[in-house]
């Protein structure tokens, strides 16, 4: 058999590992990265039939996505596949736009241990805290939704939890009970500098 035959064989393996990936979620990301990575680094785009220039040009005619899309399969392959099997072990349910908000944080020269500390502290949770968590690994957590690390005055106000309207409270003396009061709400609180606003209470 000639190199080009078993190079040929080899893509057609990895494409259809490939198209069973489209089906079958985090699960089927991971086999998309593996074929990706096949192809890509074993130069098998190269046996293509239709005789593509570049990976590039590959990607978008044979996958039907992106290079970008699929170097970020790869990824997903390189960085998670070890992972995978004690993620499923201790019943931590990911899906593809948590793993992918995490590659920047699961680097490859942390240690096991580290990432899967990462995976579990991200795990079944909403995707807005999600980017939060990563902010903060990456030393930007001033950046994050839910901290506000300025030390100014903050202005009080409650919100009916009804028809949604905003009260400014009063803040002498430092207090935050209305003088009014509104009945059922949350009491909130709003940063003058960073404009963030949390829930402090609920009445």
């Amino acid at each position: 058999m000639t190199k080009d035959l078993i190079m040929g064989d080899k893509l057609h393996e990895a494409m259809k590992l490939f198209q069973e990936g489209k089906k079958k979620g985090i699960v089927g990301a991971l086999m998309m990265g593996e074929a990706v990575y096949l192809i890509k680094e074993g130069k098998l785009w190269m046996n293509d039939c239709v005789g593509v220039p570049t990976f590039k040009a590959f990607a978008q005619h044979e996958m039907g996505m992106a290079v970008s899309q699929a170097y970020r399969l790869q990824e997903i392959f390189v960085k998670l596949s070890g992972l995978w099997p004690l993620c499923q072990q201790e019943g931590l349910e990911l899906n593809i736009s948590t793993v992918t908000l995490l590659l920047p944080v699961l680097q490859v020269e942390k240690s096991l241990e580290e990432k899967m500390d990462i995976i579990r502290d991200n795990a079944n949770i909403p995707l807005e805290a999600v980017k939060n968590n990563v902010l903060a690994l990456q030393g930007k957590g001033d950046k994050a939704t839910d901290v506000c690390l300025h030390n100014g005055k903050f202005e009080y106000y409650r919100k009916c939890v009804n028809c949604n309207k905003f009260f400014r409270m009063d803040d002498k003396d430092g207090c935050c009970t209305p003088k009014v009061d509104f009945g059922k709400e949350d009491i909130l609180d709003l940063s003058q500098n960073g404009n963030k606003v949390y829930v402090l209470d609920k009445k």
